[in-house]
């Protein structure tokens, strides 16, 4: 069986870099405490540096997003060849924020692909935004997860990735 996954997702947290070093140095005192587990780190871009020289002993590095566009010089993207560069094995794609801020299933498939083609595994989130009493948000999942993985080859690509349930 393969090892529990815990990803942190620090989102915009914490406000500065030594904050983050500080919390990074909490952590590493308890890194046995993750021995058993897949543990991720997913920092804010300006921290991926520092997070992945302070957590090769305890932790993984994730990315918070990836970009749609595999490769090319396109002003503020940031491409998988510079996450892979820091050290990044993960990628939390379509999560609920991001999706509330209009990110489409489409879009989530798109990075999808490109993370696996660049090797980073993708961390697929789904999640109904309501819920009701008949169990019709199991096919709002479904379907959100179907147009999430749309395009991919079941046996080849399927195993390299993680869903996430965001409920609600």
């Amino acid at each position: 069986m393969a090892k529990p996954i815990l990803v942190a997702n620090w989102k915009n947290h914490p406000g500065s870099l030594s904050e983050a070093e500080a919390l990074l140095r909490q952590l590493s005192r308890h890194s046995r405490l993750y021995k058993r587990l897949s543990f991720f780190i997913a920092p804010p871009l300006p921290y991926l540096g520092p997070v992945s020289l302070r957590t090769s002993n305890f932790a993984n590095l994730a990315s918070q997003d990836m970009p749609t566009i595999f490769q090319g010089t396109h002003t503020g993207m940031v491409t998988p060849d510079i996450l892979k560069s820091f050290g990044v094995r993960l990628a939390i794609l379509g999560h609920s924020e991001r999706r509330a801020l209009g990110e489409t299933s489409g879009s989530v498939s798109q990075k999808v692909k490109i993370a696996l083609r660049s090797g980073i595994a993708p961390l697929v989130c789904v999640g109904e935004t309501a819920r009701d009493q008949d169990g019709e948000h199991f096919e709002f999942l479904r379907d959100e997860l179907k147009l999430s993985l749309a395009g991919l080859n079941r046996k080849n690509d399927i195993s390299k990735l993680v869903v996430a349930y965001e409920p609600v």
